[in-house]
């Protein structure tokens, strides 16, 4: 009975640690995986706005596949905000405002075996 009641106590305290760690994942991966080995490819200064959005290329990891990360910076407070993740694109090609609450990026892929683009809208509002 007691060995019942043991492994009852290890798995509740497993689903407890799993539950608050996937509700604060925000709050600790950060602390857990860093994003060191980003790479800056560009910052895109944005018209009559405080803000600008910052383009990091990050490599591929055994966790997770290559992608470009699109990030708002404030330049008054200097905080930063992920504007998005694109997986498996390495650059950006060209760029420009569309107007004041728009951003079309052109999203390149140079490693596949043929190369390829998409383009996105990023909400800069």
């Amino acid at each position: 009975m007691k060995i019942l009641t043991l492994k009852s106590l290890l798995i509740s305290l497993a689903l407890i640690l799993g539950i608050v760690l996937t509700y604060h994942q925000s709050l600790v991966i950060p602390f857990l995986w860093n994003n060191e080995n980003a790479i800056q490819l560009m910052t895109i200064h944005l018209s009559q706005k405080k803000y600008s959005m910052t383009v990091f290329y990050l490599p591929s990891n055994a966790t997770s596949q290559d992608y470009v990360q699109i990030r708002k910076r404030d330049n008054t407070t200097g905080n930063e905000s992920i504007a998005g993740n694109y997986e498996r694109f390495q650059g950006i090609g060209k760029y420009r405002q569309l107007n004041d609450s728009l951003l079309e990026i052109i999203l390149l892929d140079t490693a596949s075996y043929t190369p390829r683009k998409d383009t996105v809208q990023i909400a800069i509002e």
